[in-house]
């Protein structure tokens, strides 16, 4: 009687369950009576049904970016880099790209020693590309382009060379530059670009300089020119003789859109 009263409560109880409903995900009622369901955390965000039902948090910020741009496209002229001689040169050398800055030079060196005694640079060439921030701060420069002036290459100026292009870093842009005229003040050689680093609100945040490789070395009539605090180099104009004389530089402050 007794294993018979066991076996009886046992169906009973499997009978009851049988009997009830099961609904996945709903957990003892709160003190409201209000079933508390997974698929949103205790805050209101989202549970990830892929994840271990950890809440799904918001996505991060979207990367910003300046395009750097200026404010004048014809600027202000800071000075003349070089000698006196030679004849003004019409137009000056800018990017034909408006959304192109200056980032770096390159020279048109003689390859022997001309009428005065000495090897000097008979043209220049400048770099164009457009350059972009990140709102971290990243530089990336784009494509280049360049453009160019010769001096005529009479009196030994020619023939000559084009040294590699010396570049600004990525996200920097061109702010300055020095070179020598030698004993003789009629020369353009042993040039220093400046170039100032540009920051994620299109501000210069930095400047530094680099050697124009192979623009040879001298240590006589150096000569700088550099933009105002805060400006970039916008274009270039020139005087050419047989040979190059000298360059002015016309700056203006960067902007970001």
């Amino acid at each position: 009687m007794r294993l018979a009263w066991v076996v009886a409560s046992v169906l009973t109880s499997v009978v009851a369950l049988a009997g009830c409903t099961f609904q996945r995900g709903v957990f003892n009622d709160d003190a409201n009576g209000n079933n508390a369901h997974d698929d949103a955390a205790s805050d209101g965000r989202p549970i990830d049904a892929a994840s271990d039902g950890r809440p799904i948090d918001a996505a991060a910020d979207a990367t910003t970016f300046c395009h750097v741009g200026v404010a004048s496209t014809t600027g202000i002229d800071r000075g003349r880099v070089g000698g006196n001689g030679g004849g003004d040169n019409f137009p000056a050398l800018v990017c034909a790209n408006a959304a192109d800055r200056i980032v770096g030079i390159a020279l048109k060196m003689g390859d022997q020693n001309n009428d005065f005694g000495g090897r000097s640079a008979q043209g220049i060439r400048i770099a164009c590309a457009p350059v972009t921030v990140n709102s971290a701060g990243t530089g990336t420069t784009g494509t280049i382009t360049t453009y160019e002036v010769l001096g005529l290459g009479t009196f030994g100026w020619a023939p000559s060379t084009w040294t590699p292009l010396t570049q600004c870093k990525p996200g920097w842009i061109m702010s300055g530059l020095n070179t020598h005229t030698s004993n003789n003040a009629s020369f353009f050689v042993d040039s220093t670009i400046y170039c100032s680093q540009i920051g994620p609100t299109g501000l210069v945040i930095g400047t530094e300089a680099i050697y124009v490789t192979g623009s040879l070395n001298e240590n006589q009539g150096s000569d700088t020119v550099q933009c105002n605090t805060g400006e970039i180099v916008v274009r270039v104009t020139s005087r050419t003789g047989a040979g190059l004389d000298s360059v002015n530089l016309w700056c203006t402050t960067p902007t970001c859109s």
